[in-house]
């Protein structure tokens, strides 16, 4: 069976799902909801969703279907059980396609716990509500794993002898290849030195010393990226596996959410320096930018993720501008105030960019864009709240950055002085003459 597209909508009344089944024999159309279930089918698709609130059942007869013939599209509208009520996270597709767990309205864990020891169960034991739909296949090598708090990486640094296995052939996908062999609370110390190395004073004075059209251009341009969930975003979303995550301590819980803010503020400088759009570069830009993704770090605040993106911009960056890299902070934070939805859109783009740039970019989604694409759309918002406070606090300046700007920008004023002051005298000279 075929999982179709969707989207719902909602007013105060109803809530209004759009299921498109373009060659859906429409003999055999079966169509059931009721409280937080809906189920459609209309071989070769089916569908079941799992509500965030309480619809009036199907039997009832309150409800209404039409079918486009020309599009395929079936409009199914549901009255709510509760007139008024508002149902939340709708654009979470990921999550509407997955049984949910009781939510308390009171207080919930940093991360939904969905890794319980003993929910092991036969199909022959799991409800059909619950069946899992049609998933596309695992690749092996990112399956869920124990997590190595020492020396694993990906997303929750829960994998190993992923990357290892493959060095040889991936060169240049990131900057450390054999992760496993560099324990993690090392890694943000070693990336600092990796990218001292590479860092050239003398480019850095040129991108941000002299005048540049296209870094002007990048730097007045406001605000354009459109975050709403497109139709591509939406079939994307509805094809990932619907494994369960790993359980999250409070403590890794929070450097997972710092991680996703690098990945937003590489995104981000991207998007802004190629006018919004993306390129054939973009995905390996972005790697490139991402401590996160090239280094397998694990921040401990988000000062330091903040730092760590920034410095990859003045060290490795087309344009290597320090105007530019705060740019790229006040857009990830114009990202996290857009909310959920927005994140899972500039996820959705990050995911697109990894396919599309081939040269193994691949293995990037496994490892971590696919898992946090599947994170964020079920994350408690308690923690998404907290990234955002901290992220308006946040307030990067030249001296967190470890290679001494200060002292690089004064040797050229002095210079710049000096050579003017050679002007002066030379002008003194011939007025004497």
């Amino acid at each position: 069976m075929i999982t179709p597209n969707f989207k719902i909508s909602q007013d105060d009344e109803t809530l209004t799902i759009e299921i498109e089944a373009a060659h859906g024999e429409l003999a055999s159309f079966d169509l059931d909801y009721g409280g937080d279930l809906l189920h459609f089918s209309c071989s070769p698709y089916y569908l079941r969703l799992h509500l965030t609130g309480q619809v009036v059942d199907f039997a009832e007869g309150k409800g209404h279907i039409s079918h486009d013939v020309e599009t395929g599209i079936f409009k199914i509208t549901a009255p709510k059980k509760t007139p008024g009520q508002f149902f939340t996270r709708l654009e979470m597709i990921t999550e509407l396609l997955r049984p949910q767990k009781p939510r308390s309205s009171g207080d919930q864990p940093m991360v939904e716990e969905v890794d319980g020891e003993n929910e092991e169960a036969s199909d022959d034991e799991i409800p059909d509500d619950l069946m899992e739909q049609e998933l596309p296949a695992q690749n092996p090598s990112t399956s869920n794993q124990a997590s190595d708090s020492n020396s694993g990486y990906g997303f929750a640094w829960r994998n190993r002898a992923v990357l290892e296995k493959l060095a040889p052939e991936i060169k240049g996908l990131c900057d450390l290849l054999e992760p496993s062999d560099l324990p993690i609370d090392q890694r943000v110390k070693a990336c600092i030195l990796f990218d001292a190395e590479y860092f050239d004073p003398d480019r850095y004075l040129v991108d941000n010393f002299q005048e540049d059209y296209q870094v002007d251009c990048a730097l007045s341009e406001p605000f354009r990226m459109k975050l709403a969930l497109t139709g591509k975003d939406r079939s994307r979303l509805k094809d990932l596996p619907k494994r369960k995550l790993p359980k999250l301590s409070q403590s890794d819980a929070k450097s997972v959410a710092f991680g996703l803010f690098d990945l937003l503020m590489a995104f981000s400088y991207d998007q802004r320096v190629n006018n919004w759009a993306s390129t054939c570069m973009s995905g390996k830009n972005i790697v490139k930018m991402s401590p996160t993704l090239s280094f397998h770090v694990k921040y401990d605040s988000l000062k330091e993720a903040v730092s760590g993106v920034a410095r990859r911009i003045l060290t490795f960056a087309l344009y290597r501008n320090w105007n530019l890299a705060t740019k790229a902070l006040d857009d990830a934070r114009e990202i996290l105030r857009q909310g959920p939805t927005a994140i899972v859109h500039a996820l959705c783009k990050i995911h697109q960019m990894m396919i599309t740039t081939g040269e193994f970019h691949y293995l990037i989604n496994d490892l971590y864009i696919t898992e946090y694409l599947i994170w964020i759309q079920s994350v408690d918002q308690k923690l998404m709240k907290f990234l955002l406070k901290e992220a308006e606090k946040i307030q990067i300046q030249k001296s967190d950055i470890p290679f001494d700007l200060a002292s690089i920008e004064e040797e050229v004023q002095i210079r710049d002085a000096a050579e003017n002051m050679n002007v002066v005298n030379l002008d003194s000279d011939d007025n004497e003459e």
